[in-house]
């Protein structure tokens, strides 16, 4: 597969997730290390005091960084995020913010990654350090549809089901996901 391909098979992925689709989240220029993802700041997305939400600029950090490294990610594997760190340096009340996410060092289980969030003047308002866990996709795992045990919705490429959270607090299919 060539970048473009891979680029585009990345974009078509992400762009039917619910969430970003609710809150407008836009996915820009993205290659090898790097990634763009911009969100128009709207009523959904503000909070009591009128500014964007704290947690936008995590959502924002989270999925740009998840798009750097995928671009650079071989075939059968996935990233997690187990850390992230997001220091809010100024507030924005509208217009459009970009994060611009860049790799800073990947090796067989970790990435290491900062995003950078920007308002529509290219001033800084947030950083974001996160860190990604390479883990292998499970040989096993359904390809969708309802859990049985917690009447989730699961996807292919998205873990609702297989993983520690069930609802009844169970973590059968722990081992399996960190084994897999």
């Amino acid at each position: 597969m060539n970048k473009d391909d891979k680029l585009a098979v990345i974009m078509e992925k992400n762009k039917d997730v619910p969430f970003y689709n609710f809150i407008g989240m836009e996915f820009g220029d993205a290659g090898e290390n790097y990634a763009e993802v911009m969100l128009e700041v709207k009523k959904e997305t503000m909070n009591v005091h009128g500014v964007l939400l704290g947690v936008m600029y995590y959502a924002l950090c989270d999925v740009s960084t998840s798009v750097a490294v995928e671009y650079g990610l071989p075939e059968g594997f996935y990233y997690v995020t187990n850390d992230i760190n997001v220091s809010v340096l100024s507030s924005v009340s509208s217009g459009k913010v970009k994060a611009r996410a860049e790799v800073l060092k990947s090796g067989k289980r970790l990435a290491f990654v900062e995003s950078r969030i920007y308002n529509d003047k290219d001033e800084l308002l947030a950083v974001g350090r996160v860190t990604k866990t390479r883990l292998a996709k499970p040989k096993h795992r359904p390809a969708g549809g309802i859990c049985q045990r917690t009447g989730y919705v699961e996807r292919a490429d998205v873990l609702y089901c297989s993983g520690p959270f069930h609802a009844d607090g169970t973590t059968e299919g722990l081992a399996d996901l960190f084994l897999g």
